[in-house]
């Protein structure tokens, strides 16, 4: 009997001690929410994220993946400021690689793809030699297939997986895309000192235009790049090629210029999912800001010191139900309570994994309204692509086109 007391003490002294854990972790998570949104600027809003946000916070949280144009709209691309010395050259170096990579994602795809369709700035012995080409006869058409039946069938199958990829990656980042702007909007509300700058805005809406344009120019070019492969090898390896081009700007592409380190994105997703899907409103006064024991107390559920798994029940019980206090099955009341609560959980993480294309309209202005439409008309694009170019690849006779090719047959 008394060691049947000292365990109930025990383990009341386990409830106690959990529940004051929960009430602090509260008050730590509304003190940071404060303080966030007493930033003056983006780069002061990032620092405040990465300081304040715990680790433990981020268990659920789906982060959001970054890349070199998002750093930028925070201001934190450079981080030291040029001077002549190690930390100054990094940061001169990262600038201007940063500045040369979107430089070569606008012009390297409408480069390969125009300089070999209408051989522009090509050499005379490299031209492709569309002449050769006659699409009314079906015998010109279908030569490849002849002599290159392997290599055909190869090419065709990564061009359709290549855009598939392509609308993909683009359906991620416009998700991606509109979780960024929608917070950047709800601080911009939430907080009147709050400074937006044009660059910022500018690096935004920049990045947003660059992923439809890269992706949608490199499935352009995709098809004279396959097409014109000379082995199945060369048609594995130029795939990944236009792949490599289309992710140069992400964190931890190949280039190092940008890395996981550069960018919060699991403390930016925890933001967008504790503050801007639920529209967290920030309080005026010190007293609301931590809230009190006995509300701490009464939305904490207390787990059954039957170690069930489910709470107790509500008031001041110490069990679920009267069956499970006294080792006994549990109650039918108590079934039909726990089989509500498990399906009130699964709809809540259902709501909380949907794809969220920015959540409230009204905090957009045009610009937003823009790269939705800009997005919607690249995807419709890529999907019309996806069927048009492995059908167009199978009727080009590229071993009558590509003077490599030619040389070879």
């Amino acid at each position: 009997l008394e060691e049947k007391k000292i365990r109930k003490m025990l383990e009341k002294q386990n409830i106690a001690q959990g529940q004051t854990a929960t009430q602090q972790e509260a008050q730590r998570m509304e003190s940071a929410k404060h303080q966030i949104l007493e930033a003056y600027s983006l780069a002061e809003f990032l620092e405040a994220v990465e300081i304040l946000i715990e680790e433990d916070w981020l268990g659920k949280i789906d982060p959001l993946p970054g890349n070199m144009y998002f750093i930028v709209t925070f201001g934190d691309l450079t981080k030291e400021k040029f001077a002549c010395n190690l930390s100054g050259l990094k940061a001169v170096a990262r600038f201007l690689g940063c500045t040369l990579i979107a430089a070569i994602q606008i012009v390297s795809g409408p480069i390969v793809f125009t300089s070999t369709v209408f051989n522009w700035g090509m050499q005379a012995g490299d031209r492709f030699e569309w002449e050769h080409w006659h699409p009314s006869d079906p015998e010109s058409s279908l030569y490849d297939w002849k002599h290159v039946k392997v290599k055909k069938l190869m090419g065709m199958l990564f061009l359709f997986c290549f855009i598939l990829n392509g609308i993909f990656v683009l359906l991620d980042g416009k998700m991606v895309w509109f979780k960024l702007y929608n917070m950047l909007q709800y601080v911009e509300r939430k907080t009147p000192n709050f400074d937006f700058s044009f660059l910022s805005n500018a690096a935004l809406f920049f990045g947003a235009f660059i992923n439809c344009w890269t992706v949608l120019w490199c499935s352009l070019a995709s098809y004279v790049v396959v097409g014109a492969s000379e082995t199945p090898k060369d048609v594995l390896l130029d795939s990944l090629g236009m792949l490599f081009l289309y992710n140069l700007a992400s964190i931890g592409s190949e280039l190092g210029f940008v890395d996981a380190d550069d960018w919060p994105g699991d403390r930016l997703g925890w933001i967008f999912q504790e503050m801007v899907r639920k529209d967290w409103e920030p309080t005026s006064t010190e007293r609301d800001r931590a809230p009190s024991t006995e509300a701490t107390m009464d939305s904490y559920e207390r787990p059954c010191i039957k170690g069930c798994g489910r709470p107790a029940a509500e008031g001041r019980y110490e069990t679920c139900c009267r069956g499970c206090g006294s080792g006994g099955a549990h109650d039918a009341e108590c079934d039909e309570k726990e089989k509500n609560r498990r399906q009130e959980e699964k709809k809540e993480e259902k709501q909380t994994k949907e794809t969220y294309e920015g959540g409230e309209t009204q905090d957009w202005n045009v610009g937003g309204w823009i790269v939705l439409a800009m997005y919607n008309v690249t995807v419709c694009l890529l999907l019309l692509l996806a069927v048009v170019i492995p059908m167009l690849t199978a009727y080009t006779p590229f071993n009558k086109i590509v003077p490599e090719l030619i040389d070879n047959s």
